[in-house]
Parts: structure tokens; C-alpha cells; sequence
């Protein structure tokens, strides 16, 4: 169902000319997930995944599923989890929330804050975050981890103690990271200062998937008829939306590609599907 409405949808050309932009700009396929093997290995001049490693294939449907309070009571859940391959951000819950947001995850992706927070709790067994962490990461069975900010030219301690603390609490998760910093070509490509993890998750499906589906981007408090809003559909926090990213120019930048046919974004309810 969600594979043919997606073929009736999305302008296959113009999501491959997406791609083929991205890959002219050095973000490939390749360049977005390295699968970790004995060490995180970045070099800037790097054209192609080196030699002898792994990384994710390339994939045909693609849900790329954010965290906005609009997905709150959408009935979602089954449409996203009809794709091949779902990418959520930031450890996400799903539990208590399947019917708006599915279930399925194949690919989480991890930004600084939260792979440093993740770190701390799996390495400390005695924290009082670690059972909550190790039971979501738990959750995440053969899911990949994205350490999607990674930059081996800073400090990186807290990505060799996120795979240390994997290893310790023996969690079947594959930890996959960008063998070249992404963060610079990222905000050259789309021409948006400092991306959000969002934009950055929906490149690396523009990167690695045939068709997308974008599910929770909608950086507002209130729908257009007034109706209230959370930030997140998962809990009560608040964040301003343009003081550290530019989020609403990111929306209306996706706005214009779903009406050019080249994703699919979702901001309706789900329970027609």
C-alpha cells in the first residue's frame, strides 16, 4: 500500500536528481554510513569508502521519521512501518507511541549531545540513567547507530565510550559513522547555516533511498488552524526553532520539494492509509 502510493506520488527523476546533486558535492552513498569495525577512520580527501570496509546498501522506500509534536494522535505508525527502511533521530520513543510513530527502526541517528549522553549511562552501570538507556538501546535490536556529527579531528572520547560501553552491556546494535566530516558539505549543499539533525537525516536518505517519506517535520507550536502544539511528541520540552538551527527555512525548503514531487511530506493524519 504505502510502496504504491509512493510510486503514484514522488517524481522518481527529480528524487534521483536530488541524489545525483548530492553526489556531485561529494556526499555519496558511501561517504554518509562506514560500518565501525577496530576504530573510527576519517581523512577529508577521501573520494570513496576505503577499501575493505562496509556500509549500509542502497534502500527503495524510505521513512524518515522526526520527533515534532505534530505526529502526536497522526496514526501514523502503520504507514511508516510499511517502509523498507525507517531512520528516526536522537533515540526517539516509539514504545507507547506505536499507533502515531510505528515501531520499526533501521537506522538511529545519534547527534553529539545525545551520543555523549548515551556514552555516560551505557560506560556507568551504576548511573541512574543507565537502565533506561540500556533498555532503549536494547530495544534497538540489529538496528545501525549513526554517529552522524562525527569529527575525528576534535575530541572523539565520547564515541570510542559509546562503543565501549555497547561492547560492555554485550547490546546487538551496528555502530556506522561518515568516514569524512559531514557537517561542512552538509550546510554548503543546502546553503542553510548550522543543519538540523533532521536535514541531516533526510540527506542521508536522499543519498541512500529511491523514494522518502518525511514524517514529524513541522517546527511550530500551533497548527495552521491555532491548535496547540508540543515540541515533541514524546515529551514536554521547548526549544526555540530558529535560535540554534533555522528549522522553519528547512521546512519550507521541504515543503517545496514534496509539491515538486520529490519526497513525500506528511504533516496529516495517517488514519485513512
Amino acid at each position: 500500500m504505502v510502496k504504491r502510493r509512493l510510486a503514484e506520488y514522488i517524481d522518481e527523476d527529480k528524487a534521483f536528481g536530488i541524489r545525483q546533486n548530492l553526489l556531485k558535492a561529494g556526499i555519496t552513498p558511501y561517504l554518509i554510513t562506514l560500518t565501525y569495525n577496530d576504530g573510527f577512520k576519517q581523512n577529508q580527501s577521501m573520494k570513496r569508502r576505503p577499501d575493505g570496509t562496509n556500509s549500509i546498501p542502497l534502500q527503495g522506500t524510505c521513512a524518515v521519521v522526526g520527533s515534532a509534536g505534530i505526529l502526536q494522535n497522526s496514526r501514523c505508525g502503520c504507514d511508516i512501518d510499511g517502509h523498507d527502511f525507517v531512520f528516526r533521530g536522537n533515540l526517539a520513543k516509539t514504545i507507547d507511541f506505536e499507533e502515531d510513530v510505528g515501531t520499526k527502526t533501521d537506522l538511529m541517528v545519534l547527534n553529539g549531545a545525545s551520543s555523549v549522553q548515551s556514552s555516560k549511562c551505557l560506560t556507568n552501570l551504576s548511573a541512574s540513567c543507565h537502565e533506561a538507556i540500556y533498555k532503549t538501546f536494547d530495544e534497538l535490536n540489529d538496528t545501525y547507530i549513526w554517529i552522524s556529527k562525527l569529527d575525528v579531528s576534535k575530541n572523539i572520547s565520547y564515541a570510542h565510550d559509546l562503543v565501549a560501553g555497547i561492547k560492555k552491556n554485550n547490546l546487538r546494535v551496528k555502530i556506522v559513522y561518515p568516514y569524512r566530516n559531514l557537517l561542512s558539505p552538509i550546510t554548503r549543499f543546502w546553503k542553510i547555516k548550522n543543519p538540523s539533525l533532521g536535514l541531516i537525516m533526510y540527506t542521508a536518505a536522499a543519498s541512500i533511498c529511491r523514494r522518502v517519506s518525511l514524517y514529524g517535520f513541522y517546527p511550530f507550536y500551533k497548527l495552521p488552524n491555532g491548535e496547540p502544539l508540543k515540541h515533541h511528541y514524546y515529551d514536554n520540552r521547548t526549544l526555540n526553532y530558529t535560535t540554534n538551527h533555522h528549522m522553519p527555512a528547512e521546512y519550507e525548503m521541504l515543503k517545496s520539494f514534496n509539491k515538486s514531487r520529490i519526497i513525500r511530506l506528511v504533516t496529516d493524519k495517517c488514519r485513512n492509509l
